[in-house]
């Protein structure tokens, strides 16, 4: 769950501004966990951006929103080079958002300001939450997920891959001969599955 601030965050000066200009001086938000954080600040012609710096523990979804928008403004991600890896355009009709897949490094959150003179300046409330990816299976065969004997009633088991966990293996038994049904459901992407021999 995303925690929004309430209220129109005001445009301010410098001497009130919360986060950094730049990845040197970024608000730092040291590691991220399961507590959704928000922040009410500004950008405009005075303070084009502001930086806020995070890292992640593990493989984690990455969850950010921009609202109370008055005007347009972007949010970035960005990797400890600064090079941007996700992008999101706001405008106070539907603000922004980025859910993002991550390793665990660290990274930099960027909203910048889309206008160019003072009339464009803006409010924002930024949320920020992470979620951790939990590997229920082992990634190869010596460190398979056990299932032990398989029988007429079946098992069911669920987990996540994606590009930070290619593979999950699952291990099992027969008491004997038999007909296995095996079904992959809740897909989002065009996966398969392999049956292996011991």
């Amino acid at each position: 769950v995303l925690g929004v601030s309430t209220g129109a965050p005001t445009v301010g000066t410098a001497a009130n501004d919360g986060a950094g200009n730049s990845p040197a001086v970024a608000r730092a938000l040291g590691v991220l966990g399961a507590t959704a954080l928000s922040f009410a600040d500004w950008v405009g012609v005075r303070d084009t951006d502001d930086y806020y710096a995070f890292s992640l523990a593990g493989p984690t979804v990455l969850h950010l929103s921009l609202a109370g928008l008055a005007h347009n403004a972007v949010l970035y991600l960005r990797n400890i080079s600064n090079q941007q890896i996700g992008y999101a355009y706001g405008t106070p009709v539907t603000g922004a958002s980025i859910v993002q897949t991550l390793a665990a490094r660290s990274y930099y959150i960027d909203v910048e300001t889309s206008g160019s003179t003072s009339a464009t300046d803006t409010g924002y409330n930024l949320a920020v939450s992470a979620t951790a990816l939990v590997d229920s299976a082992g990634n190869s065969q010596a460190t398979a997920r056990t299932l032990g004997v398989i029988g007429s009633t079946g098992q069911r088991v669920s987990g996540t891959i994606g590009p930070l966990n290619t593979s999950d293996y699952y291990g099992f038994s027969l008491a004997g001969p038999c007909t296995l049904s095996l079904t992959l459901t809740g897909l989002t992407g065009s996966d398969s599955f392999t049956l292996l021999g011991a």
